[in-house]
């Protein structure tokens, strides 16, 4: 849930307050735009050729475009400040509250476009008429980097294959070569340690149960990764790696859920032999039950991908958005 500006401002102490600084030489600033200081400390609209991070909103229009730098001044106020949401990269009221990026001096967008717009402060939520508050202020800008990180959608769950048995119950032993469906753990070359399967039409698979985060934001997909090599580089060797996955929850059923799973993407099947390479697997947010506790998991090289070289699968993880707690 977005926090409200009240609560916001009152959380980090900050109150409105009015700061007088120059203009750049040939700018103007308008009343009620983000403005921005340019390398130099003088104030440009935000979103403007050479303008850094927002540090406030103008309360007057400055016109400044035939004089020097210092020749005006901007009257400029830190706070909560309504601005258009992006047309092409828009937030909805799930990606807040988030640092929210400057397209220009009156719109406000969810991604800093790889790197090419710069902050427009903190978003706490969409007002009625679609416009997104956002809290302008240099505090913001001071606790940006924890701020990226406290709500960094990127955070992930280890998934211990190594202390996975086959799907079946059984205890996986140390890797036999041979003409088997059965993986093993095997030591690699003296270097890698994985579960590892023969060149087989059918493998059988490992499964196992993975506990899930509380602060999981069950709106999101989870991703699965899995890192692994192959012992040569047979073209029709591309593996896949199919999954069977259900969640738990509490007060469900242990078999009511449907399985989400499928196959991950494909390795490269000429990629030369020792190539560590990851494949990843979408779990879409729909199949995500609210309230999901844990994941039960199956793991396996596709029927039909292994029909010369084996497989070591070296490390298995899960990467998930994660949302704020509130308690």
């Amino acid at each position: 849930m977005a926090l409200s500006a009240e609560r916001f401002i009152e959380y980090f102490g900050e109150v409105p307050r009015q700061h007088t600084k120059p203009v750049a030489a040939a700018k103007t600033v308008y009343k009620g735009g983000l403005v921005a200081p340019d390398s130099s400390g003088n104030i440009v609209a935000g979103g403007s050729t050479g303008a850094l991070d927002c540090v406030g909103v103008s309360m007057h229009n400055v016109d400044n475009s035939a004089g020097a730098a210092g020749a005006k001044e901007c009257r400029y106020q830190a706070g909560v400040h309504g601005f258009d949401n992006s047309s092409g990269d828009a937030l909805t009221e799930a990606d807040l509250p988030a640092l929210v990026y400057c397209e220009d001096d009156q719109t406000v967008a969810k991604t800093d476009a790889v790197g090419t717009l710069k902050i427009a402060g903190y978003g706490i939520g969409l007002d009625s008429d679609g416009q997104v508050k956002v809290l302008v202020s240099p505090l913001v800008l001071l606790i940006a980097p924890l701020l990226q990180h406290v709500l960094s959608t990127q955070s992930h769950i280890p998934i211990p294959i190594l202390a996975f048995p086959e799907a079946d119950g059984t205890a996986l032993a140390a890797f036999s070569d041979g003409a088997s469906p059965t993986p093993g753990f095997d030591l690699v070359d003296s270097e890698v340690v994985g579960v590892r399967w023969n060149n087989h039409a059918n493998p059988d698979p490992i499964g196992g149960t993975v506990p899930l985060p509380p602060d999981l934001d069950t709106a999101k997909d989870i991703v699965l990764h899995f890192l692994a090599s192959k012992t040569g580089n047979t073209e029709a060797d591309a593996v896949k790696w199919t999954c069977q996955v259900f969640f738990l929850t509490d007060g469900g059923l242990h078999d009511a859920d449907a399985d989400c799973g499928g196959d991950s993407s494909a390795m490269t099947g000429t990629a030369a032999a020792k190539t560590v390479q990851e494949e990843t697997l979408t779990i879409a947010a729909a199949d995500v039950p609210t309230g999901a506790l844990a994941m039960v998991i199956t793991i396996q090289p596709k029927d039909g991908t292994l029909g010369t070289d084996d497989v070591v699968l070296e490390s298995a993880w899960a990467e998930y958005s994660r949302k704020l707690l509130t308690s």
